[in-house]
């Protein structure tokens, strides 16, 4: 179900932060309100049927993309579009519009069931494009690890939101985010944002184990020493 009302203003109040700096200082906050965006139920081929409609081809255009949430934050919209996809027929739509009220990011997000990717790093991949000008007008794409600890506590796992490479090319181009899922990870958060005026297009949406060598964009939190990888090798 969509989030509404005050649910929704919650859900951005504490990811806004966390999206924008990369800082979260209600961490539990933000992880238990993750818990919400529910995931797929996990079956043997779940590493590989994430993230759900990642091609926007499911749904109708001019809706709200089948499987991933759209929290209702003034000032945006974020459809199904047929307006130049990069791949398929159909890909999603996010669009500043004038408004009495204008939140700070207009959001596209999903939450994923961690434990098939428990141990091994993943990539996140899409493709994105924009039609953005003038400073802090632009898309991000975003991806955060949630953690349950052995006494029930969630904590927070490795994060990226693309805050020191933001997207602003009018041309369709594949970006990602690499980053380790931890032993213990619950779910994974994530998604594309708008932050600003201006539109962004997504499409060809992507999450898959990938070779551990390759380099982490993601930074990793809670960390004292080793690796919740250590051992899963």
């Amino acid at each position: 179900a969509m989030f509404k009302g005050s649910s929704v203003w919650m859900l951005v109040t504490v990811l806004w932060p966390v999206l924008l700096h990369g800082e979260d200082p209600q961490s539990d906050q933000v992880t238990s309100q993750s818990v919400q965006l529910g995931a797929a139920p996990l079956d043997s081929s779940a590493a590989e049927q994430q993230p759900e409609n990642g091609g926007f081809e499911m749904g109708k255009v001019g809706r709200q993309p089948a499987g991933w949430k759209v929290p209702d934050i003034p000032g945006y919209r974020v459809t199904t579009s047929n307006e130049q996809p990069a791949a398929g027929s159909q890909c999603a739509a996010i669009i500043s519009i004038e408004g009495p009220e204008k939140g700070p990011f207009g959001n596209l997000l999903q939450g994923v069931d961690a434990r098939p990717f428990r141990g091994h790093q993943v990539r996140f991949r899409g493709a994105i494009r924009t039609e953005v000008s003038g400073q802090g007008n632009q898309a991000q794409m975003w991806l955060r690890v949630d953690r349950r600890a052995e006494d029930g506590t969630r904590k927070r796992g490795a994060f990226d939101n693309m805050s020191n490479r933001p997207i602003t090319s009018s041309e369709w181009n594949h970006y990602e985010i690499v980053a380790d899922v931890d032993a213990d990870a619950d779910y994974i958060v994530l998604g594309v944002f708008l932050r600003g005026e201006g539109k962004a297009w997504a499409d060809d949406m992507s999450l898959e184990i990938v070779d551990a060598e390759i380099p982490a964009t993601a930074r990793r939190f809670g960390r004292t020493g080793g690796t919740s990888l250590d051992g899963l090798k």
